[in-house]
């Protein structure tokens, strides 16, 4: 079984704590100069690697291939370089502006990727109109 899904919950977990950490920091202080770093972190660190992995838990026929995974080795280390640039051109180091730069087409290269997976799987075969899925939703017994 394809763990794409799982992989990118867990990124999506971490990038949240240390998102939220940085928030956290940022109010005790009373330092607000790493907010444009928080705020990326937060928005493409949690919300868009958990909808990512949200995705492909209801879509697992679009886990299989090569795409799903050049989307995750795309997207996480682009968001591993872009926050640290974002943040090192809030300190004023010239050595941000690559960083993040390099960061941001990663993570447009893998939305790109991402989107034509997307679109894969979400697209009505042989020009059918597509049939609503139903999808059950486990919960565990208490």
């Amino acid at each position: 079984m394809n763990r794409i899904s799982d992989y990118f919950l867990r990124i999506a977990i971490l990038a949240g704590l240390v998102g939220m950490g940085m928030g956290l920091t940022m109010a005790i202080r009373q330092d607000f100069s790493l907010a444009p770093a928080h705020a990326h972190l937060n928005l493409l660190g949690w919300v868009s690697m958990a909808l990512y992995g949200l995705f492909y838990r209801v879509f697992p026929e679009a886990t299989q291939g090569l795409l799903p995974k050049i989307h995750f080795f795309l997207a996480v280390p682009a968001l591993v370089v872009m926050v640290p640039g974002i943040a090192l051109i809030n300190s004023g180091n010239d050595l941000g502006e690559p960083l993040a730069g390099i960061g941001s087409i990663g993570m447009i290269a893998g939305f790109i990727v991402f989107g034509i997976i997307a679109l894969r799987a979400t697209s009505a075969q042989k020009g059918e109109a597509a049939a609503p899925v139903q999808r059950r939703i486990s919960v565990p017994a208490p």
